[in-house]
């Protein structure tokens, strides 16, 4: 009877040893595994993160661009004279790099075909700009321009101001940007340059146009 008892005994010890034993073998794949996609996952938040912090370069997602500066310069071609005004851009951000938008530009100036008598002049350029950025802070664009010109004397240069418009044009930017990022976002402090040009019916006149504003893009 005691040797029966034992034999159990033995039996149950050995039994409850075997399902530890696949316990703990079923176990342990589930938890390498878990443990497996717990680090994946943790990647995958870092490099979001990472892409939010850097704004990582992605075609899927634009977003808004806005600028405004202050502009003034003089004319080059076959008048001379000075102008002045303010420029606004809106457009998208395709990516960092690439973007599109319209930039308006208002501004007053003052042709000088010596010797004839002067007036001012208003002029407003619309223009379709695709710019390209490099390093951050360097902006490269250029695009065609609808102009309008009011307010212009006869006497002083008939051939520029028997019509007010639209003139077809076209303007040339370069800019650098001064600031930081914010997420996806980038912005500053821009200093630019625009070389812009009026066609009329026999020749054009061209503009040089210094700008100070602020950028986001």
């Amino acid at each position: 009877m005691h040797s029966n008892v034992s034999m159990h005994a033995r039996a149950l010890c050995t039994l409850g040893f075997v399902v530890a034993l696949l316990a703990s073998a079923g176990i342990a794949p589930r938890t390498r595994a878990q443990d497996h996609d717990d680090d994946h996952e943790h990647e995958t938040v870092r490099d979001e993160i990472h892409d939010e912090t850097h704004g990582g370069s992605h075609w899927g997602h634009p977003r808004l661009r806005l600028g405004i500066s202050g502009q003034g310069g003089g004319f080059f071609g076959a008048v001379h004279g000075g102008l002045g005004g303010l420029a606004l851009r809106v457009g998208v951000q395709l990516d960092d790099m690439v973007a599109i938008y319209v930039q308006g530009q208002g501004l007053i100036g003052e042709f000088l075909p010596d010797p004839l008598p002067t007036s001012l002049t208003g002029f407003a350029f619309h223009e379709l700009m695709v710019d390209v950025t490099l390093l951050d802070m360097i902006q490269l664009g250029a695009g065609p321009s609808l102009d309008v010109i009011w307010g212009c004397a006869p006497e002083n240069d008939g051939r520029h101001c028997r019509s007010n418009g639209p003139f077809f044009g076209g303007d040339l930017r370069a800019a650098i940007v001064l600031g930081g990022r914010s997420h996806a976002r980038r912005h500053g402090f821009v200093l630019s340059v625009d070389a812009h040009a009026t066609w009329f019916e026999r020749e054009a006149i061209g503009t040089m146009l210094f700008g100070l504003g602020g950028e986001l893009y």
